[in-house]
């Protein structure tokens, strides 16, 4: 029950910054179809804050207490809470395609945690919030393929080097608020140090103080 706990705590947490990320997408787009993308956002947004009450009390059903302040919440989040300085709709809607991957997935394992609790009344809301974000996948997807091409700018580091295009968008320092305490790059199980800093799920060079999404600990010695 801890683990499904643990694994809900994020899922309230990525909902939470996904819809302030959305929202503030939703005041900033600009282009030539402003007023379409302004609603669509909205949809989006709305949707997940009429969510943030369901986690909560789908949290307190399992006796747990969701975080109340938005220091807490963001930092148990998967996604990166500081917006980028954008309003290029295709940038968005990338990025928005990006966070929803993260919070699907997550859905995912928490469903199969409440399968094996027998958490039958979790498992339906699980399910409808799946079912909510596969759509807005696809209605994303759609959108961008009616979007001319934004220019994309090469990430650097701070230094100047290059980011290899290899890493993902969430890609970032690991100092960033939205990362959890602890975690990046030379504690993750894919860093290869003795490989030019080789990250062996990515396959580029990453930074030893930087993060990803899809971090994992490294194996316990002798496992």
């Amino acid at each position: 029950m801890d683990q499904l706990i643990q694994s809900l705590l994020l899922a309230f947490a990525n909902n939470f910054t996904f819809y302030l990320k959305s929202h503030n997408y939703h005041w900033t787009v600009q282009g030539e179809n402003f007023p379409q993308y302004h609603t669509f956002l909205e949809g989006i947004y709305t949707d997940a804050q009429e969510s943030i009450d369901d986690y909560a009390e789908q949290l307190r059903r399992l006796g747990a207490f969701p975080k109340g302040d938005y220091t807490s919440i963001v930092s148990e989040s998967e996604l990166t809470d500081k917006p980028e300085d954008v309003v290029d709709p295709q940038v968005m809607f990338t990025n928005l395609l990006a966070d929803l991957d993260i919070l699907v997935a997550r859905l995912q394992d928490t469903f199969d945690l409440a399968t094996a609790s027998r958490e039958y009344g979790l498992q339906n809301f699980l399910a409808d919030r799946i079912d909510t974000h596969r759509k807005q996948q696809w209605q994303l997807n759609a959108t961008l393929t009616c979007l001319p091409e934004a220019e994309v700018q090469p990430r650097t580091y701070p230094d100047g080097l290059p980011i290899p295009d290899c890493l993902p968008a969430k890609y970032q320092p690991a100092s960033n608020s939205g990362v959890p305490q602890g975690q990046n790059c030379a504690n993750c199980e894919y860093y290869n140090p003795n490989e030019n800093n080789q990250c062996e799920l990515w396959h580029g060079e990453v930074r030893p103080l930087y993060w990803c999404a899809k971090w994992a600990p490294e194996p316990a010695q002798g496992a």
